[in-house]
């Protein structure tokens, strides 16, 4: 098994820094979270293959995290995907994809693969999905618009992987975040619906984390955000490397 980060920019990225998304590879299964601008082409810079996706998770419907999802789509069905394809999110999240699918008259297009939506209850470690040695649930944040955090948790190895996503400090992530083997938390700063880098590393010690990863940062204050969270978290932090793999086994 192996988590791949495909990004770490906030919503402004640069040159050669795409926003926050990830993929999760276990077996023939492949996990994308989040689909933002040129997702396809960070998925094969990273050497994998947009067509041996078989899930999406969606963490809220914003721009920097969901601008992707059309074109990735559209680019397997001209490709000649016929394999289904699952699709989770909260339920604000996918009733605004389908709108904008609607918009561009997906239904009508011939012999489009299998789309199948999950709408996952807007609640505490709501269960998403299952891969062959992981288990997924999610709990929501406290942002903007209705978001969900991510835990994943590979039974076979004892470890756990939790992804915040955008979210201001709230109980329900430090709860989901618990006696993680790795926290990605967001440090976008202290604005309303996110998290400066002290208060991402305060709820990692909270929580018990052994390693925390800053994302959802901004470009030119990245090194800045690590020094002000090394203070306060006193094991590993890091900012991880765009396509830098995590790998649990």
């Amino acid at each position: 098994m192996r988590w791949v980060v495909l990004g770490t920019a906030s919503a402004v990225p640069k040159d050669g820094l795409a926003n926050t998304h990830f993929a999760f590879e276990d077996g023939e299964r492949l996990v994308l979270v989040d689909a933002p601008e040129g997702v396809s082409l960070f998925l094969q810079r990273a050497g994998l293959s947009p067509q041996a996706i078989t899930d999406i998770v969606l963490t809220h419907f914003h721009p920097d995290h969901v601008s992707g999802l059309v074109p990735l789509l559209m680019g397997l069905w001209l490709q000649g995907r016929q394999a289904p394809l699952h699709l989770y999110g909260l339920e604000y999240t996918l009733s605004r994809v389908e709108t904008l699918m609607d918009l561009f008259t997906w239904k009508n297009w011939p012999d489009f693969y299998p789309l199948i939506l999950h709408r996952i209850p807007e609640e505490e470690y709501a269960s998403v999905l299952e891969t062959p040695h992981s288990r997924w649930v999610a709990s929501p944040g406290r942002h903007v618009i209705p978001v969900m955090g991510l835990r994943v948790e590979m039974p076979s190895t004892g470890q756990i992987l939790v992804y915040s996503a955008d979210t201001e400090p709230c109980a329900a992530i430090e709860r989901l975040a618990q006696n993680a083997s790795v926290l990605f938390h967001e440090a976008t700063g202290d604005f309303a619906g996110h998290t400066s880098p002290e208060q991402a590393a305060a709820l990692a010690v909270r929580a018990g984390v052994e390693r925390l990863c800053l994302v959802h940062l901004c470009p030119a204050t990245a090194q800045q955000a690590l020094a002000a969270a090394s203070k306060v978290f006193p094991g590993a932090v890091e900012i991880p490397r765009p396509f830098q793999a995590f790998h649990f086994a």
